[in-house]
């Protein structure tokens, strides 16, 4: 009788902390899942040319992802930033160096870069 008694305690002891586990395992996945998303990507398109005069566009480019737009050349002339984040502009292919100029949301400009970044 005494073994069949300690054998009900240990169940007991070990089922609380059983349901113990399974309410924190819960109670994390809820906080998890009601967790804000982030946002990824601009809304809508950036147009620009290279030196050599061929016309290109990022549609709904990354937010904070560097876009090297030529190595060798410069994109050079009329940019169109039409999405809805700010185009920072750099001189140097893979956003190296500093931030030579930006484009606010929506708008045109004359600009020459080799990269550019979008940021909220």
């Amino acid at each position: 009788m005494r073994l069949q008694q300690k054998l009900a305690a240990l169940t007991s002891i070990m089922g609380k902390k059983m349901l113990r586990a399974a309410a924190v395992l819960a109670a994390t996945s809820i906080v998890i899942i009601a967790a804000p998303v982030a946002a990824h990507a601009a809304s809508g398109e950036f147009h620009y040319a290279t030196s050599d005069g061929v016309a290109h566009s990022l549609a709904n480019p990354g937010n904070d992802q560097c876009y090297t737009v030529t190595v060798d050349g410069w994109a050079d002339g009329k940019t169109r930033n039409w999405t809805d984040r700010t185009a920072v502009l750099f001189a140097q292919p893979y956003c190296g160096g500093a931030a030579s100029a930006s484009l606010s949301a929506n708008s045109n400009g004359q600009q020459q870069f080799k990269s550019v970044k979008f940021q909220d």
